[in-house]
């Protein structure tokens, strides 16, 4: 069974901090997660993250389920990530279509815009977040993708959690 945990997030925290201090909480370990302007969901098979664990919810094959995804959407040419313009959502949704193992999107609503990562010299990368209604077509691959993710760059950085 999985659990999302709701973290309250601490005012100025960025995404590579975000990174270090789910890193300590889970013993080294790489949680998929989130960062909300003011709380992080943490996805974890432990109920015990946390003292606020909230069962994900149970689906069927052939539910349609309303879900949010925030991903870095682009190509990786010559081992560099390209991301698209943040106006092309068309390129954005078809990313997407690319990666829906076990489930395919119905509707979706698709914004971008890139984020600093960490200060100083550090970097940015493609922030896209979808909102949409999806439908799950086969059971158990939908399931792997709740576990581990959609497949994108930054999973470390907050991106990759399907949240239904």
């Amino acid at each position: 069974m999985l659990f999302d945990h709701l973290i309250p997030k601490p005012a100025g925290i960025d995404g590579y901090a975000v990174h270090q201090l789910l890193e300590q909480m889970t013993d080294g370990g790489r949680a998929l997660h989130v960062v909300n302007d003011d709380h992080i969901v943490v996805r974890s098979e432990s109920p015990d993250l946390t003292n606020n664990a909230v069962p994900v919810r149970d689906i069927k094959e052939g539910d349609v389920v309303s879900f949010q995804l925030r991903a870095s959407c682009g190509k990786k040419t010559r081992g560099k990530h390209k991301y698209f313009s943040p106006k092309d959502w068309r390129s954005r949704k078809e990313w997407l279509d690319r990666r829906a193992n076990g489930f395919e999107i119905i509707a979706c609503h698709v914004s971008s815009e890139p984020e600093k990562i960490a200060k100083g010299k550090g970097f940015s990368m493609d922030k896209t977040d979808f909102t949409g209604v999806l439908k799950v077509t086969d059971l158990d691959a939908f399931k792997a993708v709740l576990r581990e993710g959609v497949s994108t760059p930054g999973k470390a950085y907050g991106r990759g959690l399907i949240v239904i």
